[in-house]
């Protein structure tokens, strides 16, 4: 799949995208599902291309804190419009990964549709993150959550209406062509 692109920063990160969906024919033509094909570090990589980040200090995929120095980077499937990002909290370290993450970066939310021709990329102010997780007492529902159970996570999710709402569109990206990067 090829995207057609009009900045540095949006073609570069296209250019990684690209090379993630490179195995598509092989999963189509031997029968398996597409859903998935791009891991959340893959879109999390296009992320820091994109917005011009880095992982974040210490970072190592295991759950700790924030992806990359800047953005948490969170990725959902548009079903037809709607859908919810994700966010797991680890029993021990659970509220140390809601404080950085409210409180230390944005949010980098990417919206696609299952063929990864069509999808948007929103970035969002730590700050609507943070009202929204105190509203809904994430802090308190992590801490319920591994009261006298042996849970290992704690799965909580920011809907797109939010994202939309709260948000600012930096890409978007139909039938495989920019038609808007603000990146």
């Amino acid at each position: 799949m090829k995207f057609i692109n009009n900045s540095k920063n949006t073609e570069s990160a296209l250019y990684f995208l690209e090379k993630s969906l490179s195995r598509m024919e092989e999963y189509i033509e031997y029968g398996f599902p597409i859903n998935g094909l791009v891991s959340g570090k893959d879109w999390e990589v296009f992320g820091a291309i994109l917005l011009e980040d880095e992982a974040a200090d210490g970072y190592c995929g295991n759950g700790k804190g924030a992806d990359l120095q800047h953005y948490e980077v969170k990725s959902c499937v548009n079903k037809n419009g709607n859908g919810c990002y994700e966010y797991q909290y680890h029993r021990n370290t659970g509220h140390e990964k809601l404080k950085e993450e409210t409180e230390l970066v944005d949010h980098a939310f990417i919206f696609y549709k299952p063929k990864y021709k069509d999808f948007e990329v929103w970035t969002v102010n730590q700050k609507y993150i943070q009202e929204h997780t105190e509203g809904e007492d994430w802090s308190g529902r992590i801490r319920e959550n591994y009261e006298g159970t042996n849970k290992q996570r704690c799965r909580l999710r920011v809907p797109h209406t939010l994202v939309k709402d709260k948000g600012e569109l930096i890409l978007k990206v139909v039938d495989s062509k920019v038609v808007l990067s603000n990146a």
